[in-house]
């Protein structure tokens, strides 16, 4: 009579225990390897974020610069909350721009207002000196519009790096209002991200974005811009900040 024989080695089946052994590794390197895969998204989604933030306020920073370049040094102008001050949120100033653009004789009666003076901020053909006396005289305004505010308590998050969570931002925008060519008053949103607007130096004053600079009483004053962006990105809330800090002399008396 033959007898039946059990499974040599080679068929013999997983124990529950090794095959809960077996699940458990897999899960532990399936875990690790969704954290490797994470902070690497998250360290490109950083790395991008700063990329975007820093070149679009350097590309505003520059276009705003161009601008000062060609205007009036006794015209600008700053203001902080309606009051004409050496500092402010808001700046005007005058720039000359070709009196006849299309080279077929003067402006039009459109383009000029009651006073036969331009209207307020015109782009109109390219600059010319304002001791031109063909020249025409105009100004530009950029302001900050804040939108709304970044309280560092409810975000959880220290924005500006001063080891607390106690500070406050205003978070907006900044426009610009200038005619068009036909003299209608045109005020659009300039800048492609968030600004923010607050004491970031964290000595009770909140800091200035535009403001006088002068090397020396007397001497000419430059225009001093300070644009500080913030975004907050991934998981965690990582503030990702930008700064441009720069100032230029305008070339006109």
């Amino acid at each position: 009579m033959m007898r039946s024989t059990g499974p040599g080695p080679s068929e013999r089946g997983f124990t529950l225990i090794e095959m809960m052994t077996a699940v458990a590794i897999f899960s532990i390197i399936t875990l690790a390897l969704m954290s490797s895969i994470n902070v690497a998204t998250d360290g490109t989604e950083l790395g991008t974020s700063y990329a975007v933030v820093q070149n679009a306020a350097n590309s505003f920073a520059e276009d705003l610069m161009s601008e000062l370049y060609g205007a009036s040094r006794g015209s600008v102008t700053y203001y902080e909350a309606g009051t004409e001050q050496t500092y402010g949120s808001k700046i005007q100033f005058q720039v000359a721009v070709e009196a006849d653009p299309d080279g077929e004789g003067p402006l039009g009666p459109s383009v000029l207002d009651a006073s036969g003076q331009l209207n307020l901020g015109s782009t109109l053909g390219s600059y010319e000196r304002l001791d031109d006396p063909d020249g025409v005289r105009a100004f530009i305004t950029y302001e900050f519009v804040a939108r709304d505010s970044l309280v560092e308590g409810a975000l959880g998050v220290d924005i500006n790096g001063d080891n607390d969570k106690d500070d406050t931002f205003q978070r907006g925008y900044f426009r610009r209002s200038a005619p068009d060519s036909s003299g209608t008053l045109v005020t659009r949103k300039v800048s492609d991200v968030w600004f923010v607007m607050g004491d970031w130096d964290d000595d009770t004053v909140q800091d200035h974005i535009f403001f006088e600079q002068k090397a020396s009483e007397g001497a000419p004053a430059r225009v001093g811009i300070d644009l500080r962006t913030v975004q907050l990105v991934g998981r965690h809330k990582t503030v990702i900040a930008a700064h441009v800090a720069t100032s230029v002399m305008p070339q006109n008396k």
